[in-house]
């Protein structure tokens, strides 16, 4: 079962910017962006083509730093690093 009127969301605080979400989504929802604060440089992902996120949740299985979250069209907000309840593939 997939979570319709599913976006993603990155938490860039958490992100390690390691790539692994952008490799297991199925419809390349997800990119790296590179952000500069002076002389601190960091990559994380963002979502680039939301409107194409199935709502499959591999993104969110695969980030080993819980920074990615699913949000439905239903409303609540899941805690990062969880697929909301009925998203997940049966």
């Amino acid at each position: 079962m997939r979570m319709l009127g599913s976006r993603i969301e990155v938490d860039r605080h958490r992100c390690s910017g390691c790539g692994k979400c952008i490799e297991v989504c199925p419809k390349g929802v997800l990119e790296m962006r590179g952000f500069s604060f002076g002389a601190f440089k960091h990559e994380h992902a963002v979502p680039s083509g939301a409107t194409r996120c199935v709502g499959c949740g591999a993104c969110v299985k695969v980030c080993p730093k819980g920074a990615l979250s699913l949000r439905g069209s239903s409303g609540g907000t899941p805690e990062a690093g969880h697929v909301a309840p009925g998203s997940q593939r049966s």
